[in-house]
């Protein structure tokens, strides 16, 4: 236990902020000089907006189906969704027996902020500023591709 006791400050204190400098210059000079890099220096600012996701669907056929989804503005805040369809209510009782990605209200909570021209807003209850402002909300989810890989020749027999 001694070793690392007295091996803790140094990499705390001195290797630390060294190598995350040399790592972050590295990466600030490869994508401003080089073009490269690209995935590992905008992860690495942890940036909240344009996330991507991908589904994967097997279909009857054997073929894989890819569809590559993006969100152009995250949501900070979320709150819970009343008309959720997995409540109580009178849709909830109907809806309860099917499977969820078919509910009409499938997530538990919603983004509580809207856009109002380029600004995001946080009275999200308030309908009344909807009619005089562009609210077209950028934190929906977009199709972005499609890809089907079609089954090898060999694995269809």
């Amino acid at each position: 236990w001694t070793y690392y006791a007295s091996v803790f400050p140094y990499f705390w204190v001195l290797a630390t902020p060294v190598v995350s400098f040399v790592f972050g210059t590295y990466l600030y000079l490869s994508l401003n000089m080089f073009g490269c890099h690209y995935n590992e220096a905008f992860s690495s600012l942890r940036i909240a907006s344009y996330k991507n996701f991908l589904r994967l669907h097997f279909d009857k056929e054997g073929r894989l189906e890819i569809f590559a989804f993006g969100v152009d503005k995250m949501p900070r805040r979320w709150c819970r969704d009343p008309k959720w369809s997995g409540g109580n209510g009178p849709r909830a009782s109907l809806e309860r027996n099917l499977p969820s990605f078919k509910w009409t209200r499938p997530s538990y909570w919603k983004p509580l902020v809207t856009k109002v021209d380029n600004m995001l807003r946080m009275d999200f209850e308030n309908p009344s500023l909807d009619a005089k402002f562009n609210t077209t909300d950028r934190s929906n989810v977009h199709l972005i591709d499609r890809v089907l890989v079609r089954k090898p020749a060999s694995a269809a027999t």
